[in-house]
């Protein structure tokens, strides 16, 4: 074999091994019902806001848990259950200020 035919073969290899993992990290947009057919892997749902249930949110408590409805376009319904620090992004806080500055030098 001529050396750019075995470079060509080792470029194929690498490609199809680099598809080949990102395969795995692919997620799907689902409904609650077939979410629920795959327990314990990272799907999307297409579902929104059930606001005729409560939110659950005490920032006092633990600011890091909010429980809320969530239903799809089927009208199945499942609780959705965050768990991650609820923050504002820090470059909003200096627009914040500098705006509070230029209000009160005018």
């Amino acid at each position: 074999m001529k050396k750019t035919h075995i470079i060509i073969l080792i470029f194929i290899a690498v490609a199809i091994a680099v598809l080949i993992s990102f395969m795995g990290d692919l997620t799907t947009y689902d409904t609650v019902a077939s979410a629920r057919q795959k327990e314990g892997k990272f799907v999307h749902l297409i579902a929104k806001l059930d606001k005729s249930q409560p939110v659950e949110y005490d920032p006092i408590k633990n600011p890091n848990y909010m429980r809320f409805m969530a239903v799809d376009t089927l009208g199945n319904s499942t609780p959705v259950i965050y768990h991650n620090a609820m923050k504002c992004p820090s470059k909003y806080k200096e627009d914040v200020e500098a705006n509070k500055n230029n209000l009160s030098s005018n």
